[in-house]
């Protein structure tokens, strides 16, 4: 008898560990389908935002303070803030634009030296800033924006890996966009210089 309460036992000890296994798995991790997702959902994919955002819920739910999913989460809501703004809904625009920016704050909050987290909201913020109707708002953003993709080039410089290499191209050529773009030529060509010398 005490043999099969033994067996008994030990089986409902492995079946426990496998349901814990099972579920720490069901939890989505942020990857290249979920980045896709927020990307095309921050271009009016209503579809792909839906999706990306039910992941990034599970995610967050699980860790709250994943950087990379709070981030992109911000930066996706304040897209879709726009898009309120310009429906006539302030009230529902006003509201998920200091979400979105709140999320982005609380990531570099959090990792501050990530550069796949400063990519995001420096990109965002500068992007932002050509766009927002309150002049004193807009250079907030643009501080911020400039501060966050200064901080990766200056981290990624002289490193070769594919993630550094990859992300300080994207932050040069962001300011030669935005600098060609506001008729400041003497930056932009700064910029353009330092893409030829990559």
């Amino acid at each position: 008898m005490k043999k099969y309460t033994y067996i008994a036992t030990l089986f409902a000890i492995i079946l426990f560990g496998s349901t814990l296994v099972f579920a720490q798995t069901d939890t989505p991790k942020f990857d290249d389908a979920l980045m896709a997702d927020f990307s095309k959902g921050m271009q009016g994919d209503t579809a792909s935002y839906d999706r990306a955002i039910a992941k990034a819920d599970k995610i967050l739910a699980a860790n709250p303070k994943d950087s990379q999913i709070l981030v992109w989460t911000g930066s996706a809501t304040l897209a879709q803030s726009g898009q309120a703004f310009m429906s006539g809904n302030f009230a529902e625009g006003g509201k998920m634009w200091a979400e979105g920016r709140r999320k982005m704050d609380e990531a570099v909050s959090l990792d501050g030296e990530n550069i796949e987290v400063l990519i995001v909201r420096g990109s965002t913020y500068i992007g932002a800033s050509a766009k927002y109707p309150v002049k004193e708002e807009a250079d907030k953003l643009r501080l911020l924006g400039t501060a966050d993709l200064e901080k990766i080039i200056s981290s990624t410089e002289g490193k070769t890996d594919g993630k550094s290499v990859g992300i300080r191209m994207k932050a040069i050529n962001i300011f030669v966009k935005h600098y060609t773009e506001t008729g400041d030529k003497e930056k932009a060509e700064l910029y353009k210089k330092m893409l030829t010398a990559m």
